[in-house]
């Protein structure tokens, strides 16, 4: 009898070892990005269907408006952001945050073709 549960405990040993292998090389955990509007319903679909392979990482996306944005990443109420920055106007950004870009968007004003204020 002995023996028998030996043999069963060495199994599961080995299987614990080998599930904290992988958890080495795999995310695992829960990771909160925030995104305005328009990168939530563009970007963020692609990125969770890659990561969606990922079986033990949960990703929460939240809407977050880039006026108070920063200040949940900075609070940890958010582990990632992805926001936005218009040509110049640049606002601070505190030294623990790395910023990346990830592309450029052009801006475009749209008008009536019949209003001529803005032909100046």
């Amino acid at each position: 009898m002995l023996v028998g549960n030996a043999s069963k405990i060495l199994t599961q040993l080995e299987k614990a070892g080998a599930d904290l292998a992988a958890a080495v090389h795999e995310p695992v955990g829960t990771i909160r990005v925030g995104a305005f509007l328009t990168v939530a319903e563009s970007i963020v679909p692609g990125a969770l269907a890659i990561l969606s392979a990922r079986k033990r990482l949960r990703v929460e996306v939240i809407e977050a408006k880039p006026s108070n944005a920063l200040a949940a990443l900075l609070s940890r109420d958010l582990d990632l952001l992805i926001t936005e920055q218009f040509p110049g106007y640049p606002y601070p950004v505190p030294s623990e945050v790395t910023r990346l870009p990830i592309g450029h968007d052009p801006l475009y004003l749209a008008r009536s073709g019949d209003d001529t204020s803005l032909d100046r």
